[in-house]
């Protein structure tokens, strides 16, 4: 069984508050009995952009579990690349798309960002990289497809606006590889599962603040985020059967 931690939303910018949270769930997965087998780090990891706040990133995750990090729409893909990214395949001033085989399992991180705008998109060359990639993996190799933005509506009206946008050359791929297992995304900073094209799609919750939805009370000023809720994250199980199970975890 492959135990992935799926991380998203670390929204790190040098204030004590959101550094705690990402150490409270680093100090929780250094407790299990059982270690994690990959760290996964769905976007939106700091918002200063600096090479020194991705190192810092990488060093508090620095461990036995490889880090899979890819950027959301609050990153810098060039701070990002120099500082995580080393030996990836990415290219300078392009989109991070990347792949790594962990335990078996193919690991297909798609950059969904458009620079300077908040909603994702994924490019025909985007998805010609995309098929590539699973044209070359091994026969029979499970995969899971990675990005930060959700390619489906999740329910508010302002995340939904700036999720994947013209995402049927994404669906007709996924479609044509049944190997494909799930896809598993960030952004919405709450914790969700729906279906896209035919497969589960797992959505992170948010490490540091959690989306309200439309019917709930806010507790605080900001106008969709609980900015003073507890860390989140998911834990993703998959099995020999490749069936995948997904549990999510808030740490007070």
């Amino acid at each position: 069984m492959l135990v992935i931690a799926h991380l998203s939303d670390l929204h790190l910018d040098g204030t004590e508050t959101r550094r705690r949270k990402a150490v409270r769930v680093k100090e929780y997965l250094d407790k299990l009995t059982r270690p994690v087998d990959v760290i996964l780090l769905s976007g939106d990891i700091v918002d200063d952009g600096t090479e020194a706040g991705y190192a810092a990133v990488a060093e508090l995750f620095d461990g036995p579990a490889p880090v899979l990090a890819l950027p959301g729409n609050h990153d810098l893909r060039g701070p990002l690349s120099a500082s995580m990214l080393e030996g990836r395949g990415t290219v300078p001033g392009k989109p991070l798309h990347w792949a790594e085989t962990v335990r078996g399992v193919l690991f297909v991180l798609l950059d969904t960002t458009v620079p300077g705008e908040d909603g994702g998109r994924l490019d025909a060359d985007g998805i010609a990289w995309l098929e590539g990639t699973l044209a070359d993996a091994a026969p029979g190799t499970p995969v899971l497809l990675v990005m930060h933005h959700p390619p489906v509506v999740l329910g508010h009206p302002f995340v939904d606006s700036i999720r994947l946008a013209d995402s049927d050359g994404l669906a007709a791929t996924v479609r044509a590889h049944p190997e494909i297992v799930a896809l598993l995304a960030g952004h919405a900073h709450t914790a969700a599962a729906a279906t896209f094209a035919g497969v589960p799609l797992l959505v992170a919750p948010g490490v540091s603040s959690t989306m309200l939805l439309p019917w709930e009370p806010n507790p605080g000023t900001h106008p969709v985020l609980d900015l003073d809720a507890p860390p989140g994250f998911a834990y993703h199980q998959l099995d020999d059967e490749n069936r995948l199970t997904t549990h999510f975890r808030l740490l007070p």
